[in-house]
């Protein structure tokens, strides 16, 4: 039913060509585009996104050209973050090596996120945080730079059992109605910036994990991180399960000093994100057995 409805909201303002995942999710995709951006973190849905769209790409041997955007994020608190998304696209590009891939690297300063500052600076009558303001305006200047058709953010939403506990309420969409805006947006009708698509918005993390189990890459799952914890939640962690490193000895304070790439890291199992993912994961996991 909800694949019907976000199907016909695309229709509706026409879209009409789509890849689709396992469950029936519709991607839009246009095999006439020759350039496609994806927002990349490292995270598990945006990493499966993209591994869905190079396989079709690969499988219909498609001339596409692959952009990723990422961004540099809190560099002194979890500086792990850069090496986690790289170690990703790697293993896309392991995966698929016949599709060129270009990546693009952005730096969000600390000190304008939006948990430092909050959302202080005032865009088109809207109050937003630096960190939100560099990321939009990032993904515009690389999809008008390099002419991308299209640009894919994986974002999904909060499981009703999770979204009062430490959830983005950003990520509170309701299913009712979809707002086509929220889901397809940018100035994409001027032919000067790439369709900008977020195809997982009204699907919760089981919906969409549940892809890598039917692809068979729980490797690529392995890969992808969701934990955004730090100091104290990293510290207690990487105790218990008996993990040494510079950074554990440090307690994780000044974590850039003492990060090496490589180092073992656990999930912290406390944060939102990790939560979410476990919760995905077991859910997945009842239906499989």
């Amino acid at each position: 039913m909800l694949n019907q409805k976000i199907t016909q909201a695309y229709n509706s303002n026409g879209i009409n060509r789509f890849i689709h995942t396992s469950i029936g999710i519709p991607i839009p995709f246009d095999p006439d585009w020759k350039r496609i951006g994806f927002n990349i973190s490292g995270g598990a849905d945006t990493a499966i996104l993209m591994y869905i769209v190079l396989k079709h790409i690969s499988e219909q041997n498609l001339d596409i050209e692959v952009h990723t955007i990422s961004h540099i994020r809190c560099w002194t608190s979890r500086p792990w973050q850069r090496t986690v998304r790289l170690n990703v696209v790697k293993k896309l590009k392991d995966y698929f090596p016949n599709i060129k891939m270009v990546e693009h690297e952005n730096f969000i300063p600390v000190e304008i996120e939006m948990a430092v500052i909050g959302s202080v600076i005032p865009v088109k009558g809207e109050m937003k945080s630096g960190d939100q303001i560099e990321n939009s305006s990032y993904a515009r200047y690389i999809g008008f730079r390099f002419k991308l058709d299209a640009a894919y953010c994986a974002t999904t939403r909060n499981p009703p059992h999770l979204n009062k506990n430490g959830g983005d309420p950003g990520r509170d969409y309701l299913t009712d109605t979809i707002d086509f805006d929220q889901m397809v947006y940018g100035p994409y009708h001027t032919g000067l910036f790439p369709m900008q698509v977020k195809p997982f918005m009204y699907y919760t993390k089981d919906q969409v994990i549940c892809e890598y189990f039917v692809h068979d890459v729980e490797e690529l799952l392995n890969t992808t991180r969701s934990c955004e914890g730090e100091t104290g939640y990293m510290n207690d962690a990487s105790v218990a399960e008996g993990i040494t490193n510079k950074m554990v000895d440090n307690g994780f304070e000044n974590a850039f000093i003492h990060y090496t790439p490589g180092d073992e890291l656990p999930e912290c199992g406390k944060c939102f994100w990790c939560q979410e993912k476990s919760w995905a994961i077991e859910q997945v996991r009842k239906n499989i057995t």
